[in-house]
C-alpha cells in the first residue's frame, strides 16, 4: 500500500473558501443569456473565509510563505488597457515563520477589513472592472521549491454615499420634474415631461409626451436607454455607446394635440449599473453616463431624436433612513398599478 500511495502522490494544492454566511450573490447576464453569479460584498463588509491547503498524499511540506491579495483591475475588451485600481494584501505566513505541514488538510483563516473601493464591479462589452482574491504559497518538498496559486472572482458593490444620494435623489430641488420642448421649426414641435431625472436601479421612469405641432405623419415613438462609457488613462482616451433597452411608447399615427403618458421599468433593463460622473469625483479614469433617447419616426423614413441625461444610483440598503425614504416614495407610486401619471406630474 505504501508503494501505491507514493505512485499516486502529486503536487499539493490550495483553494480559497469564502464564508457562506457573509455574502449574497450578484448575477450578470452574458451576451448568450447565461447567468453568471459572483459572491458579493459592499464596501462596509468584511471579506473572510479560509485558505485550504491539501498535501495530496505528500508526507509533509515546508510552507515558506502564504500571501492573499484582494485586487481590483480595470480592463477594456481589446486589451489596450489593464490598470490596477485597488489592492489589499494579507501576509498569512511570512518568510521568517515558515511552517512544516504534516496534516493532509490544513486551513488558514483570513479576513479583509472593510475598505472603500474606487469603483464597483462592472461588466460590459467594452470595459470590465473585476475584483478577485489570489493566494500564493511558496512551498518546499524534498528540496524542490514551487509556487501554488489559486484565484477566485468576487463582486464588490459600491452604493452611492449618503450625501450624494441625498443630493441627487432625495433632494426635491435637484430632482425636479423635467419639462422641455423639442422639434424642427415649422415641421414638428413636441413637449416631453419627466417626473424626475435621477433614479434608483429598480426605479420607474414616468412621463408624458405631447404632440404640440406636427406637419409629419408620425407612425411610432420609441424610448431608448443608452449607456456612454469612457476610459481616460494617461494618453489613452476611449469611449463607447451602447443601447441598453428600447421601448415603443406610441404605435399608430399620433396627431397634433395628442398627449401620452408612459412608464418604463428600470428593473427590466439587463445589466444596468449606477452612473459614474459625479462632479466631486477626483479620479476620472472611468465614467459611465446614461441617456434617455426619444426617437420619432414618420412614414417616409424621416427621424429625429432627443437625448436627455439621467442619473442612476445604487441605494444603500444598509442605511435605514435611506431605505425608509425610498420605500415611502415607491409605495406612493406603486400603491395602485392604475395610478394616474398625469396627477403625479401635476403634483410634482
Amino acid at each position: 500500500m505504501y508503494y501505491l500511495k507514493s505512485f499516486y502522490t502529486s503536487s499539493p494544492f490550495i483553494s480559497i473558501k469564502l464564508d457562506k454566511n457573509n455574502h449574497n450573490f450578484f448575477q450578470y447576464i452574458s451576451n448568450d443569456n447565461k447567468i453568471l453569479s459572483f459572491p458579493t460584498y459592499y464596501d462596509k463588509d468584511k471579506i473572510n473565509g479560509n485558505i485550504e491547503l491539501k498535501l495530496n498524499n505528500n508526507k509533509s511540506i515546508l510552507l515558506e510563505s502564504l500571501t492573499l491579495s484582494l485586487i481590483g483591475l480595470l480592463q477594456n475588451k481589446n486589451g489596450e488597457i489593464s490598470e490596477k485600481i485597488f489592492e489589499d494584501q494579507i501576509q498569512i505566513i511570512d518568510g521568517n515563520n515558515s511552517q512544516n505541514i504534516i496534516n493532509e488538510i490544513t486551513n488558514f483563516e483570513f479576513c479583509f477589513e472593510p475598505k472603500s473601493k474606487p469603483y464597483e464591479t462592472y461588466i460590459s462589452n467594452f470595459i470590465n472592472i473585476k475584483y478577485f482574491l489570489i493566494s500564493i504559497a511558496n512551498i518546499k518538498i524534498n528540496d524542490n521549491i514551487s509556487k501554488l496559486e489559486n484565484k477566485i472572482d468576487i463582486c464588490c458593490l459600491k452604493p452611492a454615499p449618503k450625501q450624494i444620494f441625498d443630493e441627487y435623489y432625495l433632494n426635491k430641488d435637484n430632482n425636479k420634474s423635467l419639462n422641455i420642448n423639442i422639434g424642427v421649426e415649422n415641421v414638428i414641435h413636441v413637449n416631453i415631461k419627466l417626473l424626475k431625472t435621477n433614479y434608483c436601479l429598480d426605479d420607474i421612469i414616468m412621463g408624458k409626451i405631447k404632440i404640440v405641432k406636427s406637419e409629419l405623419t408620425l407612425n411610432s415613438i420609441f424610448l431608448e436607454i443608452k449607456r456612454e462609457e469612457k476610459i481616460n488613462i494617461g494618453n489613452t482616451n476611449l469611449a463607447n455607446c451602447q443601447e441598453m433597452g428600447k421601448y415603443e411608447l406610441i404605435e399608430g399615427y399620433p396627431e397634433e394635440g395628442d398627449e401620452f403618458y408612459f412608464r418604463y421599468y428600470l428593473n427590466g433593463v439587463k445589466n444596468l449599473t449606477p452612473s459614474y460622473n459625479n462632479k466631486d469625483e477626483k479620479d476620472k479614469i472611468f465614467e459611465v453616463r446614461y441617456f434617455l433617447t426619444f426617437e420619432f419616426n414618420d412614414n417616409t423614413g424621416y427621424q429625429f431624436f432627443k437625448n436627455i441625461e439621467i442619473g442612476i444610483y445604487r441605494m444603500n440598503l444598509n442605511n435605514t433612513n435611506i431605505k425608509y425614504d425610498i420605500k415611502e416614495k415607491n409605495d406612493k407610486i406603486n400603491e395602485d398599478k392604475f395610478i394616474s401619471i398625469k396627477n403625479l406630474l401635476e403634483n410634482k
